[in-house]
């Protein structure tokens, strides 16, 4: 093979790496954000959804685990964040071979009640939004009209 060959192939080979992201460190990134609502639960959504835009809960710890695992202690989560003021969150799944197929998104915070929800990683123009159920403070009565 000539000189040109070979530097052509490989050329090409490299391109068709960052192309697919094979050999690439910069891993999946997760954004969304999490919100107060009836039920805990985590869904994939065009990420112009102006649930994102902020007016979330703040402090709630967001973690990807693989599914099957959400149960058990002491397993190391795929990525970690905490909330924002705004309810904004970011993390990273930095091995992407290590989500081939669905993870569980789980959330936990003093002020609102776990949620555990299996959903495929968004991909590009989409975000995770979250809602959790709060708990209610122990001074807080309830009123009906």
């Amino acid at each position: 093979m000539s000189r040109s060959h070979t530097t052509l192939a490989a050329s090409l080979c490299l391109a068709a790496l960052t192309l697919t992201g094979v050999g690439c460190g910069g891993g999946l990134p997760v954004r969304g954000a999490v919100i107060a609502g009836p039920v805990g639960l985590a869904q994939v959504v065009d990420a112009r959804d102006e649930r994102l835009d902020g007016g979330g809960l703040g402090g709630v710890q967001v973690k990807a685990v693989r599914p099957g695992t959400e149960t058990s202690g002491g397993i190391a989560p795929l990525a970690t964040a905490v909330t924002d003021d705004t309810g904004l969150f970011q993390m990273k799944i930095s091995d992407r071979d290590k989500i081939r197929g669905p993870i569980v998104v789980i959330t936990e915070s003093p002020d609102s009640f776990r949620t555990a929800t299996r959903i495929y990683p968004p991909r590009a123009g989409q975000e995770v939004l979250i809602n959790v159920r709060e708990r209610r403070s122990a001074g807080a009565t309830e009123t009906s009209e």
